[in-house]
């Protein structure tokens, strides 16, 4: 347990390092129980049933958007507060958020009932669906907006468990309840139950989350005051000042990543859309795999930037950028020499996206990964400006980026279909990544160019340099692009074979002495432990 006294402690290394595994454990098994369950839902539900439940599913994905930045603002004022050893600021933070987080809920509690009503003011074939009726799909819907109204209310306790930089409870449970509705999604449907029961499962995951959550919270810091009482209008007035300009962050950030789909409908042929989602699907996965490193840097800076300790934000970057570049030198190192053969094996379908297509999406995959490689590199400086309270920055230059994209990918979307959206995406990242906000990140948190590339991009320069030409020769022997290979079996022991080779280049090339002296120290505890 923690009491009072840990809240002004520097936070350990290691538990950073936990940060980051925790994010890639959530991540990583919430991609295995869709994976799994996506067939067993498609076969017992039925296709029609089953494409009408991810309709109302994608509806609600839009639903996270209504915390208006306030879960990020919410974690980095309790990292500040706690930080500085405030606790009592720490639950002003707390009340505040909640008394804001509780009207949302209340709003999608309302709007819940109001769905569950409309079948008795609305003829019932207003809305034409493939598989459920429309009242069972108001039903359902009603369900799902109960859910995001259970996680809006407890969402300030997660966001504290964040901010507390416990990300091994917060994802932790996640985990544990998004594991457990994949096993009743599965029971149910395997003993006959439909949709609206599904639905009821899904408000079940969140009650059970929260309440997991609020528990472990009082567990691990049960000095930390979080009720609604004691919010000032001063606390109110900074969360939601710092959430508008998180959400501004946001926002551009999604408008860089998922546009191309819509720009694509607009410049070309609607057909070529899942080519351009094939190629940008794998730069997606990168990004939302990094970003478990650099998530946990906005708690950290918070903390950081509470105890004026400008010399531990410099080192984050630096080591948080090495960590970024060695874990994605592997990733696009096998989409660049293999992105065919991936593609093939997950979107290759003669009716709809032929081996052309194939082709073409590989060709804009290897325009585009140099250009987002640049801007994985950043993304650690970028969480730590974040969490260090100057959001602003962040938040204009993703936003200058974003619309310059969109702008360039139009005009050479028009002249050169896909390929050219391709090329007017990468142009703002490399002049925005390469020149731009290196400025800032040098002003701000005294890291330059010299200082990166001692610190990141040599490492992971030394390293490409052995583990690139054997992984590529081994890729190119093995013919991974060839028809024979279209199986997404084969390109996942491709991809394997990949990271292991470069886990062992950088492990002798890339990592610093301190970083092998953190996990040798740990293993050898284990060892003793063991004994």
């Amino acid at each position: 347990m923690a009491d009072a006294s840990d809240a002004s402690r520097p936070t350990r290394p290691g538990q950073v390092v936990i940060n980051v595994l925790a994010n890639y454990g959530y991540f990583v098994i919430g991609m295995g129980v869709n994976f799994l369950l996506t067939p067993i839902l498609n076969e017992q539900l039925t296709k029609p049933v089953f494409a009408d439940w991810l309709l109302l599913v994608n509806i609600a994905i839009y639903f996270s958007l209504a915390d208006l930045g306030l879960n990020n603002a919410t974690v980095r004022h309790v990292a500040h507060a706690i930080g500085k050893g405030d606790l009592a600021g720490a639950g002003r933070v707390m009340a505040a958020s909640r008394l804001m987080f509780g009207g949302i809920a209340a709003i999608f509690a309302l709007a819940a009932a109001t769905v569950w009503l409309i079948p008795t003011v609305i003829p019932a074939g207003a809305l034409a669906l493939k598989g459920i009726t429309f009242e069972t799909a108001t039903t359902v819907l009603g369900f799902i907006l109960l859910h995001w109204a259970m996680e809006m209310f407890f969402a300030p306790l997660n966001a504290a468990l964040f901010g507390t930089q416990r990300y091994e409870l917060a994802r932790g449970a996640s985990t544990i309840a998004r594991a457990l509705r994949g096993i009743a999604f599965a029971v149910l449907v395997f003993r006959g139950h439909g949709v609206v029961t599904l639905g009821l499962v899904v408000v079940a995951e969140s009650v059970f989350k929260g309440l997991l959550q609020t528990w472990l919270l009082r567990r691990s810091m049960p000095a930390l005051p979080i009720g609604f009482r004691g919010a000032d209008r001063a606390t109110c007035r900074a969360i939601l000042g710092f959430s508008l300009w998180v959400v501004l962050w946001s926002l551009s950030g999604k408008l860089l990543m998922l546009s191309d789909n819509m720009i694509v409908q607009y410049t070309s042929e609607a057909a070529l859309a899942p080519l351009m989602n094939a190629a940008m699907m794998p730069i997606i996965g990168m990004e939302q795999l990094l970003w478990a490193i650099a998530q946990v840097l906005v708690p950290y800076a918070a903390a950081g930037a509470a105890r004026d300790d400008r010399a531990a934000l410099t080192a984050a970057v630096t080591r948080a950028a090495r960590f970024t570049l060695l874990l994605a030198a592997p990733m696009v190192t096998y989409v660049v020499v293999a992105g065919h053969g991936f593609i093939g094996a997950w979107m290759f379908d003669p009716t709809e996206f032929d081996r052309g297509l194939v082709a073409q999406a590989h060709d804009i995959l290897i325009i585009l990964a140099p250009s987002f490689l640049l801007m994985f590199l950043q993304m650690p400086a970028m969480a730590i400006l974040v969490g260090s309270g100057r959001v602003r920055l962040p938040a204009l230059i993703n936003l200058c980026q974003a619309v310059a994209k969109v702008g360039l990918s139009i005009v050479l979307g028009l002249r050169h279909g896909p390929i050219g959206i391709a090329i007017g995406t990468a142009i703002p990242l490399v002049i925005t990544n390469l020149f731009v906000l290196p400025i800032f990140v040098r002003r701000e948190l005294d890291v330059g160019w010299g200082v990166l590339f001692a610190g990141a991009v040599g490492p992971m320069l030394r390293t490409a340099v052995l583990a690139a030409p054997i992984t590529a020769s081994a890729l190119l022997l093995l013919d991974a692009n060839a028809e024979a290979h279209w199986r997404l079996s084969h390109q996942l022991a491709f991809a394997l074979g990949v990271a292991a080779v470069f886990g062992v280049a950088g492990w002798f090339l890339g990592l610093a002495a301190e970083d092998r002296e953190w996990v040798t120290a740990r293993v050898r505890r284990r060892r003793n432990a063991g004994g």
